[in-house]
């Protein structure tokens, strides 16, 4: 079996902190699970970081800094 290997967009990253209905969620639920590979710089890494931590993503999934980076 080829195991996939993907990059996901921070578009992707949001939507499934946004809502636990849809294929954003269902791929963020896998990453534990590692049934794909999850590719990822370190720039792309900061974005993502970047993106969560903003003041309108945080208050509008009720997120913490700290939900971000534990």
């Amino acid at each position: 079996m080829i195991k996939l290997r993907v990059v996901l967009d921070t578009n992707v990253i949001v939507a499934g902190v946004s809502s636990n209905q849809g294929a954003s969620y269902q791929l963020l639920k896998e990453i534990p699970e590692q049934r794909f590979t999850m590719l990822v710089s370190v720039p792309l890494f900061v974005e993502y970081e970047a993106t969560l931590k903003r003041q309108e993503i945080c208050e509008a999934h009720g997120l913490s800094h700290r939900d971000v980076n534990p």
